[in-house]
């Protein structure tokens, strides 16, 4: 089952990957920003899971999970079932 973009059973799954993902890679935010296409910006609010403006939580449309999939070579139905966006 799919869940809705942005209602992730865990909080931050994806922020939570991204940082784990850059420190194996040992990628910077740049680095991985030039990797995925992604502002190095927005990248930073996915690892911290909300706007430090609004204080909203971050919810990445189906486009950029698929670039950040593509970006880590991980299959995109793996990526989505890890960051809790699909059931395993």
């Amino acid at each position: 089952m799919i869940r809705e973009l942005g209602k992730s059973s865990d909080s931050n799954k994806l922020g939570a990957l991204l940082k784990r993902v850059a420190n194996e890679r040992q990628f910077s935010l740049r680095d991985f920003a030039k990797v995925s296409g992604i502002s190095h910006a927005y990248i930073n609010k996915l690892m911290a899971g909300v706007d430090p403006r609004s204080k909203k939580r971050i919810s990445p449309s189906i486009g950029v999970l698929f670039k950040i999939a593509d970006a880590l070579e991980m299959p995109r139905i793996e990526f989505l079932q890890q960051c809790g966006y699909l059931d395993k």
